[in-house]
């Protein structure tokens, strides 16, 4: 009887020590620069299959009178990331991302009341920075992931035109 005492005294104290359910991870900046070198690459070649949604725009006033224009079938060809720089803060992680750049074609098209034409272009987009952190919060016990704030700068856009149809 007391053996079973104490068998069920040390079963209690063993349970009574198993951490929660769940996991625990933590992450460096050496971790981080592992992650950015395996998956920037997946990224790059990820971005050329997104499906870029055509833009139209009709009744634009401009010194010939109305006019629109459509840009359609945007594919992107070459995405290159630049240079990423990933840091901690109190917050959650610091992101920016400075020299991103992107390649691509679209055809495009424009009329007014007298005059139409399109054709082919080639589309790049260049000295794109990009800046959020990434804010991770422990919510009563439940990890709460958001992006406060996120910054965008274009530094150019390109249209080389290819072709002409009229």
């Amino acid at each position: 009887m007391i053996v079973s005492l104490l068998l069920c005294a040390c079963a209690c104290l063993a349970l009574g020590s198993v951490p929660p359910s769940g996991f625990m991870t933590s992450l460096d900046i050496e971790a981080i620069t592992n992650i950015q070198d395996t998956f920037l690459p997946m990224l790059e070649a990820a971005f050329t299959s997104i499906t870029v949604p055509d833009v139209s725009i009709e009744d634009i006033d401009t010194p010939l009178g109305h006019a629109g224009f459509e840009l359609s079938n945007i594919a992107i060809d070459v995405a290159h990331w630049g240079v990423t720089n990933v840091r901690f803060t109190p917050s959650g992680i610091h992101v920016s991302i400075s020299g991103f750049s992107m390649k691509g074609v679209m055809d495009w098209h424009y009329h007014t009341r007298l005059l139409s034409d399109g054709g082919l272009a080639d589309l790049t987009v260049d000295s794109v920075s990009i800046e959020f952190t990434l804010g991770i919060h422990d919510n009563g016990g439940k990890l709460l992931v958001d992006v406060p704030e996120i910054r965008v700068h274009i530094g150019e856009i390109g249209m080389d035109r290819l072709g002409v149809d009229s």
